[in-house]
């Protein structure tokens, strides 16, 4: 049995030892963050908000835990309006439900439209996502090549 539930701010190792167990696991092993990144978001991204006084990026956060309590997945902004899901690989069925989760918290927020990614590898989550009419907008991010034959 599965369930979910806010994250806490007490939630963020627990999110950190996950990413750290998925990435040895996952195949491919980036289909789920690594913990630098996690530790990016919360102690860069999010410190002036934090600073300020304001802590709103944890309610943007949202867990699914086993019977146990072991996680079995996150779902989680980096920026405003977007969400990535990081799934333990025996739990890819939830991700139907993560989607829908982050689909119905932001609009019930107001937001128009939310943004995710998906490696070109991950077939599975390219299909769940066209099959919940998601747009694919194409390669995210920026490329750059460099030439190593010359000086």
């Amino acid at each position: 049995m599965i369930i979910s539930r806010p994250f806490t701010i007490d939630d963020f190792m627990a999110v950190r030892r996950f990413l750290i167990d998925t990435r040895a696991v996952l195949d491919p092993p980036n289909l789920n963050w690594g913990v630098d990144r996690w530790e990016v978001l919360r102690y860069s991204s999010h410190a002036l908000e934090e600073g300020s006084g304001e802590r709103t990026w944890p309610e943007h956060v949202h867990l699914w835990e086993d019977a146990s309590g072991h996680l079995a997945g996150v779902a989680h902004p980096e920026y405003e309006n977007d969400v990535f899901l990081e799934v333990h690989p025996g739990h890819r069925g939830l991700e139907a439900e993560m989607l829908a989760w982050a689909e119905e918290h932001y609009r019930e927020r107001g937001v128009e439209s939310i943004a995710t990614s998906s490696l070109a590898a991950d077939t599975r989550r390219q299909a769940l996502l066209t099959e919940r009419g998601w747009e694919n907008r194409g390669v995210g991010g920026a490329t750059r090549i460099r030439d190593l034959t010359g000086d």
